[in-house]
């Protein structure tokens, strides 16, 4: 490396030090703290979903997620995938993402996520007793996603579509059940 090139990596890793510095060992305890509100989601989940391809048409797909707290619990990375048709008869993939959720004090809880396809947004998460709802705008109205998890322990996530935010129609759902982790 030349001195040059050494002179610019060391100027920029000290103008970053003030903001590491702001991050503080009890905003990573509270981080943790507030993350433990997703401990009934780690594991491994498997099970049928579908989705809206047209009106009145829906594809088929095997789902599984996979969920594991990382960096001390101050974050949670899901992998999903889905593949078309049944457990037994699992096909092409329909489906890939990966998303991190977290929570900081002055926004709430969030998720960042990306798919196969390319696309990546930054959503809010709204916390409920038995899970929670993500959602965001579309041409046309919004989508929001809400996640639930059943008395039996299953994970049902149903997707909705709206125009006007009162009337909501029914675009994806999934009835997983722990599998392990």
């Amino acid at each position: 490396m030349s001195i040059r090139r050494f002179a610019i990596a060391a100027a920029l890793a000290t103008a970053a030090a003030p903001a590491w510095a702001q991050m503080s060992v009890a905003d990573s305890a509270a981080r943790r703290e507030a993350m433990t509100r997703f401990a009934f989601a780690e594991g491994d989940w498997e099970g049928p979903a579908w989705y809206q391809v047209a009106q009145g048409q829906r594809d088929t797909l095997w789902q599984t997620e996979r969920i594991r707290y990382k960096l001390r619990s101050q974050i949670l990375l899901i992998e999903g995938l889905g593949r078309r048709g049944t457990r037994k008869t699992q096909g092409d993939t329909a489906f890939n993402a990966v998303a991190i959720i977290d929570w900081l004090p002055e926004r709430g809880y969030a998720m960042r996520s990306h798919t196969i396809d390319g696309r990546v947004g930054s959503f809010p998460i709204e916390m409920s007793d038995s899970g929670f709802v993500w959602g965001f705008e579309v041409p046309g109205g919004r989508i929001r996603y809400t996640m639930k998890l059943t008395p039996a322990g299953e994970w049902n996530e149903r997707g909705e579509f709206s125009r006007d935010g009162e009337r909501w129609f029914p675009t994806f759902e999934m009835l997983l059940r722990r599998t392990g982790g």
